[in-house]
């Protein structure tokens, strides 16, 4: 296990602190559990619930297909109408703009498991959950994503992230509301709740597909489960397979009975050309990185 200096050794924690996530990440929770009171004590909606999942479900998509295969990883192309669709509402989730999201997480491809990776799974459970969030990170570097940084919307999207976000995050769920006569309801359900589960489903890839599972592709941290699969569309589920093959449009794993409803999708929507492309790895190399591991673990179970 490598030992780490405290990141406030030098400086007071409020100035080590990322006080905005931590005031945002507050109040998502607080207004999360207020939409579970408003819904339980004073107005209980269907139409609400089925909007807020559906809710869920849509800035979800466009954090597994457009912020991680698409943007990051390149792993299809598609037609600009789609890439438009997820510029704009990946804002809904809440996650930052796609420079620095997608600059993170090649970041952490990159460099997993060391002391460069944003959420290095050597520091523990919890500092891969969340941790790594709570503390301030280094400032963007556009050199790290030039490929994204010459799409224009994309750094419109990035200039203008947070005007977007609470536009469409919130302002848009309540406009909609209207039309069932349930504002407050889809702006604590749909805008705070939803937003709150969305977190820490997207946490737990960090965090439990890197702590439980098998190492069928890669020695790296990165695990292989069923457990975050469905929650997370997909990303959670063969997550050493990602990490061995991240360029592969099938995150979520590449047999067909792995959950991975981003990969369905995505092939959906090849059948009417919206996406082409789909980057497979070939069999064969899939199963020699499966050789390799085998002789990588058995190596290591001697020493």
């Amino acid at each position: 296990m490598q030992k780490y200096a405290n990141p406030c050794a030098k400086t007071s924690w409020t100035k080590q602190l990322n006080w905005p996530f931590i005031l945002f990440f507050a109040a998502t929770h607080v207004f999360g559990a207020a939409g579970i009171y408003y819904m339980a004590k004073i107005h209980f909606s269907w139409v609400t619930v089925g909007f807020a999942v559906v809710w869920y479900h849509l800035i979800g998509f466009c954090v597994t297909a457009g912020y991680h295969r698409l943007f990051t990883h390149k792993s299809y192309k598609c037609a600009r109408f789609l890439q438009v669709f997820f510029i704009l509402f990946g804002t809904a989730a809440w996650q930052h703009s796609i420079l620095v999201w997608c600059s993170d997480h090649r970041r952490h491809h990159a460099r997993v498991d060391t002391k460069d990776d944003p959420h290095d799974a050597t520091r523990g459970f919890w500092w891969t959950h969340i941790g790594w969030l709570i503390f301030k990170s280094k400032p963007l570097d556009v050199i790290t994503v030039p490929d994204l940084y010459a799409d224009w919307l994309i750094r419109f999207q990035h200039r203008f992230y947070f005007l977007l976000a609470i536009g469409l995050g919130f302002a848009l769920p309540v406009a909609l509301a209207f039309l069932w006569s349930d504002p407050i309801g889809a702006f604590l359900v749909a805008g705070f709740l939803m937003l709150a589960i969305l977190y820490h489903v997207t946490f737990s890839v960090n965090s439990i597909s890197h702590y439980f599972g098998a190492q069928p592709y890669a020695l790296t941290s990165a695990r292989t489960g069923w457990i975050t699969a469905l929650p997370t569309l997909g990303e959670g589920g063969d997550h050493n397979f990602h990490h061995a093959f991240s360029w592969d449009y099938r995150a979520g794993g590449h047999e067909w009975y792995r959950i991975d409803p981003t990969k369905w999708i995505l092939w959906i929507l090849s059948c009417v050309d919206a996406t082409r492309n789909l980057r497979r790895t070939p069999p064969a190399v899939i199963m020699q990185a499966q050789r390799q591991a085998l002789i990588q673990y058995a190596t290591a179970s001697k020493k």
